[in-house]
């Protein structure tokens, strides 16, 4: 199964792992993947649904689609760069509209839904933006965020023929299910809050979310594969170019996602549009080469048995990965080449958009388009 994605995926997200970022500073994901560590403010809320807003080409059916794929992606939200750079204000992660007019980005993956079924939040998800959006939607769920801004830039981006997808979970969250029931039951709920349900409770208001993405680092693989194919259901039922990816990282099975039985790409990997598999921060990293070799051919064999294909996941800088793996913008021509011809093999994907932007003249994600031309 594949199914067709817009020509550039816009998230420059999680090369390694990704994870909340605090209320401002945003920053680098504690175990060294590329996420940051994330405050618990947030805003939530708004009215109304909506279908997938953004067509950007494909068909979404998971019935073929553009043999090319996606070319870059990348995540946003968690001002990375700010993190390590907390007095650099002016250069922090920039708001999401400004990242959608850059045109090498397609995707673009807001980072993170930090819990699922928050005790402590009524029962309800909470979302992790860093400074970018930091207003509650009521008192009764202080932890999930009404977020205005990003509703109007959702619409900009769309406007753009950009897709805009959520990730669920990141390396600082504490996430997971108890079973398929409570998977299923929260599969209708992401519908209805940030995809094309009508809840009450909405957080980017009346515009809908193009897909999610999973960025599982901790907790046990229970219910995943249920979440997704439910998911997948409710998006097929309902038409429209839905997206449903995941950031394992590169260690083969990944250990949270699998594949393995009894885990998401184990038991549900058609269910899946794409993989951004984070090759930084691990032995198997991009910059590692035959190790990098090896890993790739095996999640490339996942693809060619009906999973989905592959996005290599990078960082856009040192500082993005610092347990390593960050290639050289000049080594990245051999990198690619090395994939190039792999029916597998769908573009790159970027750890993250803020420190893409600090990455040079041109940027490396600038460079990385060049690169897949």
């Amino acid at each position: 199964m594949t199914r067709a994605l817009p020509v550039v995926l816009a998230s420059l997200l999680a090369a390694s792992a990704c994870s909340s970022s605090d209320d401002r500073g945003g920053g680098g994901d504690a175990d060294g993947d590329g996420d940051a560590a994330g405050d618990d403010s947030g805003d939530s809320g708004g009215d109304g649904g909506g279908d997938s807003g953004g067509d950007t080409s494909d068909d979404g059916d998971g019935d073929g689609g553009d043999p090319g794929g996606p070319r870059i992606a990348a995540y946003w939200g968690q001002n990375g760069y700010g993190g390590t750079h907390p007095a650099d204000m002016d250069l922090w992660e920039p708001r999401l509209a400004d990242v959608c007019a850059v045109p090498h980005y397609d995707v673009i993956v807001l980072a993170f839904m930090t819990s699922f079924i928050s005790a402590r939040n009524g029962g309800l998800p909470e979302l992790n933006f860093s400074f970018h959006c930091e207003t509650p939607i009521d008192d009764e769920h202080p932890f999930l965020l009404r977020c205005e801004e990003i509703e109007a830039d959702i619409a900009a981006c769309h406007a753009a023929g950009k897709k805009v997808i959520l990730s669920l979970g990141g390396a600082s969250g504490a996430y997971g299910f108890t079973g398929d029931g409570e998977a299923e039951s929260f599969a209708d709920t992401v519908w209805d809050m940030f995809l094309g349900g009508d809840g009450a409770l909405r957080p980017f208001g009346d515009q809908p979310l193009d897909g999610v993405d999973l960025d599982i680092e901790g907790g046990g693989p229970a219910g995943y594969a249920a979440f997704v194919r439910r998911l997948r259901t409710t998006m097929d039922a309902a038409g429209g170019d839905w997206l449903i990816t995941a950031a394992p990282q590169c260690p083969f099975p990944d250990a949270h996602l699998g594949p393995a039985a009894g885990t998401a790409l184990g038991d549900a990997a058609d269910a899946f549009d794409y993989l951004f598999v984070q090759f930084y921060n691990n032995t198997c990293s991009g910059s590692s080469g035959a190790a990098f070799d090896d890993t790739f051919a095996r999640w490339a064999d996942l693809a060619a048995s009906g999973g989905p294909r592959i996005l290599v996941g990078l960082p856009a800088t040192p500082d993005a990965a610092p347990a390593g793996g960050y290639v050289d913008p000049a080594a990245l021509p051999a990198l690619v080449d090395s994939v190039r011809g792999d029916a597998a093999f769908a573009g790159l994907m970027l750890w993250d958009v803020s420190f893409d932007r600090q990455s040079g003249d041109p940027t490396y994600g600038e460079r990385a388009a060049q690169t897949l031309e």
